[in-house]
């Protein structure tokens, strides 16, 4: 009877893991679906704080209105969908 519980209880604690690990890679967006950026800043992600991304896009606008004519983008997202992240 020990045995049945302890894989019924295994089984248990398994299940939660496997939900998030199929069910949150059907849920996330794919990149190319996201609306296209109109800042310096993106977070469609919404990982950053108002506060966060109004001190990066001063930072960025001040690099691209400096002397070294060089731009940032900042762009976050849920997932990449497998995509590679230096494309």
């Amino acid at each position: 009877m020990t045995g049945f519980r302890g894989k019924s209880s295994t089984f248990l604690r398994a299940l939660p893991i496997a939900l998030v690990m199929f069910a949150v890679p059907a849920l996330a967006e794919k990149a190319a679906d996201l609306p296209k950026p109109t800042d310096y800043v993106s977070d469609f992600a919404h990982v950053l704080s108002a506060e966060t991304v109004a001190k990066l896009d001063r930072v960025c606008t001040q690099l691209d209105h400096s002397a070294a004519n060089a731009q940032i983008v900042v762009v976050t997202v849920n997932s990449l969908d497998g995509a590679d992240s230096a494309d």
